[in-house]
């Protein structure tokens, strides 16, 4: 027989549900990422912040060296190609490269509550650039990102810059998530950081042990900062994952496909 504190704690629990129910998802979402930077993220609220974006990136370049040494530049929501052309114009290495990527048919979905799907659309015109370092790649992220990487790939060496400034959470996600692959840590600016952003990378630090350190951000006004510069880490990944042997099949042993041409198949070995 169930209790009569045990039935009003059910009909409190499922008041405060009901309630919270009545609250448009995306309002109930606008609260939430401001509690993740105040709660996850409190260095992000104590950093230094400059008056505006352009402070903050000119930071970036002249307080790591960016302006003389290559480095790669990956740039997730383009628009109209602003931030990307800043960058390249103030870096002067030959060996440099520029990458951005976008679907120039604006967002993939609503944003903030007044921002609706297809805001920011160029009409798939992509921006015109004279630098032959820059590379737009046109498309979905999800789409094109395989692209990306094989540009990224071929400057290895290069420090790496990545620049989110997709705004939404989805978009954002996928991308920290693709950078991850990397496995590289690198500097990154968020451009919509306290909103949808500071969720994604809530989720993503959780999700795959990444670290973040916070160095400086914009407007010097606002305490909740609408741009972020940080140090991203993720987490190292094992040389040699381990797997679990089933007990039948002790002493098989699994050829690599790069071993000599007589032991180019999987088999065992007695």
């Amino acid at each position: 027989m169930v209790s009569r504190g045990t039935k009003v704690t059910e009909f409190l629990n499922d008041a405060i549900k009901d309630v919270s129910a009545l609250i448009p998802f995306k309002y109930l979402h606008r609260g939430a990422d401001f509690s993740i930077v105040k709660r996850a993220f409190p260095a992000a609220l104590t950093m230094p912040k400059f008056d505006n974006r352009r402070l903050l990136w000119d930071h970036a370049i002249e307080g790591f060296g960016l302006r003389q040494k290559p480095m790669t530049y990956v740039e997730f929501g383009v628009w109209r190609g602003e931030s990307i052309k800043y960058f390249a114009e103030r870096n002067q290495s030959e060996y440099s490269r520029f990458i951005g990527l976008d679907s120039f048919e604006g967002l993939p979905e609503e944003w903030l509550g007044h921002h609706g799907k297809g805001a920011f659309d160029e009409n798939g015109n992509i921006p015109e650039v004279d630098d032959q370092r820059i590379h737009f790649i046109k498309g979905w992220f999800q789409d094109t990102w395989a692209a990306a990487e094989r540009l990224v790939a071929e400057s290895k060496s290069n420090d790496l810059l990545v620049h989110f400034d997709a705004d939404v959470y989805s978009s954002t996600l996928f991308a920290l998530t693709s950078v991850n692959g990397l496995g590289k840590k690198y500097l990154a600016i968020f451009d919509e950081f306290s909103g949808e952003e500071s969720r994604a990378v809530y989720h993503y630090c959780q999700a795959y042990g990444a670290g973040i350190e916070f160095l400086a951000g914009s407007p010097a006004t606002r305490k909740y900062p609408i741009r972020v510069l940080c140090w991203i880490t993720p987490r190292p990944l094992r040389s040699e994952p381990a797997v679990a042997t089933p007990s039948g099949l002790q002493g098989t042993r699994l050829r690599t496909l790069d071993e000599s041409s007589e032991s180019r198949t999987l088999g065992r070995e007695l």
